[in-house]
């Protein structure tokens, strides 16, 4: 699982290279895109634990450019991503549905039972 700056930056990165191919970024275009400013050094520790960890393929790199393409890895991370969020989005609306449907089967159980004492003049 990545941190958010890092797969913030593999977003970007893949956005330049959505399906492999190799791709020519100076970095302070990379920085641009980032919401998040970070030092040069950062980023290319950023861009090291991805190609380390096979997100990316670095070809070559130095203080001003980086050749990448991303691999197989990158899109399955985003699929999934995109998989769990819906998940994520579909049981909250189960448990909202939940709580609020017990919450009126109470109500209408506890209505039903003094309409039931009152019938049989228990009270």
């Amino acid at each position: 699982m990545l941190d958010k700056l890092s797969a913030q930056v593999l977003k970007h990165l893949n956005s330049l290279s959505p399906s492999g191919e190799l791709k020519v970024v100076s970095f302070s275009e990379i920085l641009s895109n980032l919401k998040v400013k970070i030092s040069l050094e950062n980023l290319q520790n950023i861009i090291d634990y991805l190609h380390k960890n096979d997100y990316i393929l670095k070809k070559f790199s130095d203080n001003e450019e980086l050749c990448f393409s991303c691999l197989p890895k990158t899109r399955a991370y985003f699929e999934v991503n995109a998989e769990s969020k819906k998940r994520t989005k579909s049981s909250t609306l189960n448990i909202v549905l939940n709580c609020v449907f017990s919450g009126i089967f109470a109500f209408l159980g506890g209505v039903l039972g003094v309409l039931m004492l009152v019938y049989f003049k228990i009270i």
